[in-house]
């Protein structure tokens, strides 16, 4: 199988809170599971994380699969970033800004309290007022238009007017998060100037009291009255975005687009997007040509992912042994990152090393437990370890964090009989395995309900 990016389609409930219009339902969103540049946005987010007094190992950045440019929140634990935002940021500093709003978010409990002020709009009011708020404009999140009247309009207007005084709160503690952390708040500010000029694109842009968020020109006179000081973009940082924007690149756009865009350019970053652009066409001996040329141009930080990719086109070809070496290659550099973690151990799946892998996916699981894909490997690990019960119980637990009750419950039981037959049979102490058994199959019976 060549390689690609991991991409994983999910269900997320968002409210009114750095996100196009009001929405009550679940939206459907493609999550792109890449360790560099889920290592470079949560290594953005984590000195804003601790200003706010939140601790970074129980908050994660993700990247959506989505042009627009836009972030938003939708928990105390969870930041979405979407590509468009990466791609069509100018300087590191922009993504830096847009990263402390969405924690100002999280610092001012924004998500509980939208939700309990929609508790005092009926649910029926707001459910057919959804119809008439869309986006007004390609790419401006704050471009949410209500089109109704009455009582229905009184409610969501009621909503729209607190989603507004959130997103000036939220814009506010960003500004005292960047101040705490001696950044600039300088790309906060031309984030919102480009979306102002998104905004003058269309000839209607719809009044202040019907947006969803303050107007951009608002927001950027809010930030000219801050003591916002220059940002100087340094050479190791303009490097270091120039790389994530081109993975980025490479992970969504075709491989025609891509090596149209880079083909010319000599430089670290072009080469290994052409590196990945190859190894997608499975054309691997060039792929490993270009990223020879690319590891020797850039700096020290991007050289796990180096290996890393040696390794995805390792595992390609078929090389499973090969692949394993690259990727505990990365890891040894670069310990801290839980996806070059999760992927030696499914290499080591791979080479048969069954109780090395169910280790370390227990280790990824530590740092994330309700991530499900770890789950689901370790389920496969232990089931080709000869491990039946240990296997249903993951693939259980797995389901348990897809919100899939029925599949859940059907593993749970498979899950049960044979740790039961084990300890019986064979004398096993499975009393820890059977206890996480029975809560799991009580959180799956309660999401059954």
């Amino acid at each position: 199988m060549r390689i690609k990016a991991l991409v994983l389609t999910m269900f997320i409930a968002l409210a009114a809170i750095g996100y196009a219009g009001v929405s009550y339902a679940q939206q459907r969103v493609t999550l792109i599971i890449d360790a560099e540049v889920s290592d470079y946005l949560n290594n953005l987010a984590a000195p804003l994380l601790r200003a706010a007094e939140l601790n970074p190992e129980n908050v994660n950045v993700h990247l959506i699969q989505d042009n627009t440019i836009n972030a938003f929140v939708n928990s105390q634990q969870d930041i979405y970033v979407n590509t468009g935002l990466i791609l069509k940021a100018e300087t590191e500093n922009e993504v830096v800004g847009v990263l402390a709003h969405e924690i100002g978010h999280m610092k001012g409990h924004h998500i509980l309290r939208i939700m309990n002020a929609s508790d005092q709009v009926a649910l029926p009011t707001i459910l057919a007022g959804l119809a008439g708020i869309g986006v007004a404009a390609a790419g401006a999140p704050d471009a949410g238009v209500a089109v109704m009247a009455g009582s229905q309009a009184a409610g969501i207007a009621h909503l729209l007017k607190f989603s507004r005084s959130q997103e000036q709160q939220a814009d506010q503690i960003g500004v005292n998060l960047l101040d705490a952390t001696d950044t600039s708040s300088q790309g906060l500010k031309d984030f919102f100037s480009r979306l102002r000029t998104n905004e003058l694109m269309y000839y209607k842009t719809p009044p202040a009291y019907l947006m969803t968020h303050p107007r951009s020109s608002d927001r950027e006179s809010f930030l000219d009255r801050a003591q916002t000081k220059p940002h100087t973009v340094t050479k190791e940082e303009a490097a270091r975005f120039a790389r994530i924007q081109a993975k980025v690149a490479a992970l969504t756009a075709s491989t025609g687009q891509v090596r149209r865009l880079y083909m010319e350019e000599d430089s670290g970053p072009a080469d290994y997007v052409r590196s990945i652009a190859f190894a997608m066409q499975g054309k691997y001996s060039e792929a490993l040509q270009f990223l020879d040329k690319a590891e020797d141009k850039l700096s020290d930080d991007a050289k796990p992912y180096v290996e890393e990719l040696r390794g995805q086109i390792a595992l390609d070809m078929g090389k499973v042994s090969d692949a394993r070496d690259y990727f505990e290659k990365a890891l040894d550099m670069k310990p801290s990152s839980m996806l070059l973690r999760f992927h030696y151990a499914r290499a080591l799946t791979h080479t048969g090393e069954y109780d090395k892998s169910i280790t370390q996916f227990n280790r990824v699981i530590r740092q994330r437990p309700t991530w499900w894909l770890p789950h689901y490997n370790q389920g496969l690990a232990y089931g080709k370890a000869g491990k039946k019960g240990l296997s249903h119980l993951a693939f259980a637990e797995s389901n348990l964090y897809r919100n899939n009750a029925k599949d859940g419950l059907f593993h749970i039981s498979i899950a049960q009989k044979y740790l039961n037959e084990d300890t019986k049979e064979n004398g096993t102490d499975n009393t820890l395995s059977l206890q996480k058994a029975a809560q799991v199959q009580l959180e799956l019976e309660k999401l059954n309900n």
